[in-house]
């Protein structure tokens, strides 16, 4: 028989306990049919998808065993139960692949082949659009409270302490910290720096949110929150990731919250304009290649004089090269940006515009994955066991009326009926957080788009490409890219 291990792992904010051995039980089921010897298994309980393999202690063991040449396979009842985000995906096929591991999801079907390689990449995508698609939900939710007045985090900002009214909380201005507020304001206006109001802040007995002394970065928050002004402010984050898909930045009038006056606040924002620095974001490649001739990591500079450009026959747009090769060789070459960029984007965009191109059958792909998703294991197992407390409830309630009134009994069944809403209630709460609403291909393109638009972020390029590597004498550029190696002439 082969050889295999088996993976499982839950999420504390979507399943139970019972996920993993739910998800158990499918494997083994799968493995005994398809002849399988399950030599040892491993699982992770109540952690994300989107951590890193080396949080994950389950996962961590796995990856030591598989060294030893222990198992010939992994199996798991998903590909998104290893890993949710793209790069830790592609990191954990590559290591397996490495040490002549096959990982097996045995609920989706991988062919062999070409095929095979854009379906993997496409399944790795799907599980970081559905935790969105989940996100964008509960994100729905909060921005119609916001909108119509309603408070989102825990922990009241300084200066203010929540109140209730009828179980609906509410911000109350606090006397003595709201004039520490207005001091903080006038000072950093008058020229006092961040550090100088932090040191003031922790003299004075003052204390941050959760206690701790005030910081820098904590004087800094008080200073750009609009709250301070009167104005609820909520999904201001710059990143639209997994936790706030939306891009809508949503504020509100509240002028009850005011502190300071609309002048003090301006005031305030003009000061931090003028001392802030100026801060570019890194360039799009930056950190994604290494020198062909030393290995070491090709750097990025900006433009330089025009006599430089004219030698290097470079654009002046900037240009990447290799700081080591500079200082150890009196001759170095340079690739000018804009080619660079150009060649690799236009890679990636090829592979993009062929899911474009068909995007009904992505579409179609997505949703039935989100149905799947949407039954997962954790409700299913959850609506098995209230199934069984009824019957319990229901045998128990025709003893009674045949006429044995045992109050032991009777106990029994009124323990049965608080576990069984307690179990319902958790059902309701899964039922909503998996209640997601199907992709249409106008929304899945739009999506798909946007993504491909974003392509020049240098964050989302490090989640697409590996193995980067830059021969400047030969001028050729290596990457790995949908586990594929691209090979492209600059």
């Amino acid at each position: 028989m082969k050889r295999a291990a088996a993976y499982t792992r839950f999420s504390s904010d979507k399943q139970t306990e019972a996920s993993t051995a739910a998800q158990m039980t499918q494997i083994l089921d799968y493995a005994k049919k398809n002849g399988y010897s399950i030599v040892k298994t491993y699982s992770d309980e109540a952690l994300s998808g989107f951590l890193d393999a080396n949080k994950r202690e389950g996962l961590n063991e796995l990856i030591r065993d598989a060294k030893k040449f222990s198992f010939s396979y992994v199996l798991v009842w998903n590909f998104d139960r290893l890993a949710r985000k793209r790069k830790i995906m592609l990191e954990l096929r590559e290591f397996l692949e490495e040490n002549g591991i096959t990982l097996i999801s045995i609920t989706q079907d991988i062919p062999k082949g070409p095929d095979g390689i854009l379906i993997e990449s496409v399944y790795d995508a799907m599980a970081e659009i559905y935790s969105w698609n989940l996100a964008r939900n509960v994100m729905r939710g909060m921005l119609h409270g916001v909108k119509n007045g309603d408070l989102c985090g825990r922990n009241a900002p300084f200066g203010y302490r929540n109140v209730y009214n009828e179980g609906k909380r509410q911000l109350e201005i606090d006397p003595d910290k709201s004039e520490a507020v207005k001091k903080v304001f006038e000072m950093y206006a008058k020229g006092a720096t961040l550090l100088q109001l932090a040191v003031w802040l922790n003299e004075n007995k003052y204390r941050a949110q959760r206690g701790n002394a005030f910081t820098v970065d904590a004087v800094r928050w008080i200073l750009t929150n609009e709250i301070y002004k009167g104005v609820m402010v909520f999904n201001q984050k710059r990143v639209r990731g997994k936790m706030n898909p939306y891009t809508d930045v949503v504020r509100v009038n509240a002028p009850q919250y005011a502190i300071v006056s609309e002048s003090l606040w301006e005031r305030a924002q003009r000061t931090r304009a003028t001392r802030r620095p100026s801060t570019g974001l890194p360039p799009m490649l930056q950190g994604l290649f290494s020198c062909a001739a030393c290995g070491r990591r090709v750097v990025f500079s900006k433009r330089g004089q025009n006599k430089f450009n004219k030698e290097h026959n470079t654009e002046a747009g900037g240009y990447y090269y290799c700081s080591h090769c500079k200082k150890s060789k009196k001759k170095y070459k340079v690739i000018g940006s804009q080619k660079l960029e150009n060649a690799v984007l236009k890679e990636i965009r090829t592979e993009f515009d062929k899911v474009l191109q068909d995007i009904q059958a992505f579409t179609d792909e997505m949703n039935a994955r989100l149905v799947e998703q949407s039954d997962y294991l954790g409700m299913r197992t959850l609506e098995q066991e209230i199934a069984q407390l009824d019957d319990a409830i229901k045998n128990l309630t025709t003893v009674i009326e045949r006429g044995n009134t045992s109050q032991t009994i009777v106990n029994r069944v009124v323990e049965l009926e608080d576990e069984r809403g307690t179990k319902m209630k958790k059902l309701k709460q899964l039922a909503v957080q998996v209640d997601v609403a199907p992709f249409t291909t106008e929304e899945m393109k739009k999506q798909l788009t946007a993504y491909t638009e974003s392509l020049e972020d240098n964050s989302v390029l490090r989640n697409l490409i590996s193995g980067g590597t830059i021969d400047f004498a030969r001028r050729k550029v290596v990457f790995v890219f949908l586990k594929r190696l691209r090979e492209l002439a600059v």
